[in-house]
């Protein structure tokens, strides 16, 4: 399993990959964490705006910074528990 965080280097940005990482502790998750931060490689993906969270190649969240029990429910629904 992947979790890829998308968006440009900003507060938000790093606010946004703090929570992910928080969302998986909380929940177990041991899984790798790809950042991508430059536009022509976001470019590749299927999101219309960042800050984006993908499980695998499935858009989990994007263009909203989503409360922790949000996500952590957002999370949960990309993988399947």
């Amino acid at each position: 399993m992947i979790f890829r965080v998308l968006g440009m280097k900003s507060a938000q940005h790093n606010q946004f990959m703090d929570m992910v990482r928080t969302v998986m502790k909380e929940l177990g998750i041991n899984a790798a964490i790809e950042e991508i931060t430059e536009l022509n490689k976001m470019l590749k993906y299927p999101i219309k705006n960042s800050p984006a969270l993908m499980v695998d190649n499935k858009v989990v969240c994007e263009g909203v910074m989503p409360d922790i029990d949000e996500m952590k429910q957002l999370v949960k629904k990309a993988i399947g528990k």
